[in-house]
């Protein structure tokens, strides 16, 4: 089986679902994840299809939908790209290790973003731009332990100084795992907002 992420058109994710064949031309038939899920999608619009394991991704037109089945239409294939930037808010604590740089030890950091390419952290430590590091991500099914190279540094704080740092070298299986994560906490974000509306 192959999962799937569906995004709409402005490509924020609303539900993931199931195919038994990989994203193809023509028409798709997908089981949804929740039964409810299918009262989300109109028939005619364009949605977008991301796989969580091989990272296709692919602008559709939904068709019909019957229970927690539904049919989709290729309409173009998108640039892959676009997930590497969908940047979630999270927040856990971990560790930096020394690549690169001439300290030892451990680094204790706190995230504030995660992405399918990289993260947004704090940390006290005092790192250089270009620095090679590895890191814990504990988000993921299994902790990742995952190569990084700073990008940038802000201006220190009281909760410590701001990074933002790419992902380095990682082979398909991590990419698929950190996909997963990035876009479960993002549904599981939108549930949360959504339980938390008031009601009238």
């Amino acid at each position: 089986m192959h999962k799937y992420l569906i995004l709409d058109s402005s490509g924020k994710p609303l539900m993931r679902g199931t195919m038994r064949q990989a994203l193809h031309g023509g028409v798709c038939r997908m089981e949804l994840e929740h039964e409810e899920d299918a009262e989300k999608l109109v028939p005619g619009e364009l949605f977008q299809l991301m796989g969580i394991r091989d990272g296709n991704f692919a602008e559709v037109r939904f068709l019909r939908g019957r229970g927690e089945s539904a049919e989709f239409e290729m309409v173009r294939m998108l640039d892959s790209g676009i997930r590497q930037n969908l940047r979630i808010p999270v927040r856990f604590e971990s560790f930096l290790y020394p690549i690169s740089g001439s300290w030892k030890g451990r680094a204790a950091i706190v995230s504030r973003d995660l992405s399918c390419g990289g993260i947004a952290f704090l940390s006290e430590k005092q790192l250089k731009v270009g620095e090679i590091c590895e890191i814990v991500i504990p988000v993921t099914t299994e902790p990742l332990v995952l190569k990084l190279k700073i990008l940038r540094a802000g201006e220190a704080g009281e909760d410590g100084i701001p990074y933002a740092a790419e992902f380095q070298e990682m082979v398909h299986e991590e990419e698929s795992m950190v996909r997963e994560a990035v876009f479960g906490l993002q549904l599981e974000l939108d549930r949360v907002s959504a339980d938390t509306l008031p009601s009238f």
